[in-house]
């Protein structure tokens, strides 16, 4: 855990030359410790459009994952043309989609809320949940052609 001091109160006067009461208060911007990154890879079959991902989330706190998405190889501008990924327990869907390129590393990181596309910031519609520990379904849709894109799931998992 890694917290920082946000007041620190000392009583004006003391009658101990040895001890002093004091009180400080601290903030915890992230109130767990976190274990070694996790990385479970994921291939979405040819010609499939939704491919559901199912994955043990590891840790007792919620956690918020990256998905790297690694986009079928070619020239110029992808056949995949959208990304959708939707988190089964809440229904909200997030969704990537135009200037896709072939070859592409999209990259969903849900703890920053951020999407980029090869290093470069990407906008995106929907919302990124916090995912429960435990067992967890994704539904990835991925438009257009897909000749099987690759899915990296990573994260570090987060205990109380």
């Amino acid at each position: 855990y890694q917290a920082t001091a946000e007041r620190v109160m000392i009583p004006d006067r003391t009658y101990n030359q040895t001890i002093s009461e004091f009180e400080i208060q601290f903030v915890c911007v992230k109130p767990y410790s976190e274990g070694s990154s996790l990385i479970s890879t994921f291939v979405v079959p040819s010609g499939t459009n939704t491919y559901i991902l199912s994955t043990t989330i590891s840790g007792s706190a919620p956690n918020r994952p990256t998905f790297r998405f690694t986009l079928p190889s070619g020239s110029g501008a992808s056949l995949v043309k959208r990304v959708d990924v939707q988190y089964s327990e809440t229904g909200n869907q997030l969704t990537v989609s135009g200037g896709l390129l072939s070859a592409a590393e999209l990259i969903a990181n849900y703890d920053r809320y951020l999407i980029t596309q090869n290093g470069t910031n990407k906008d995106f519609i929907g919302q990124m949940d916090d995912i429960e520990a435990g067992d967890a379904t994704f539904y990835i849709t991925i438009s257009g052609k897909n000749d099987g894109t690759r899915i990296n799931l990573e994260y570090a998992p987060r205990y109380w």
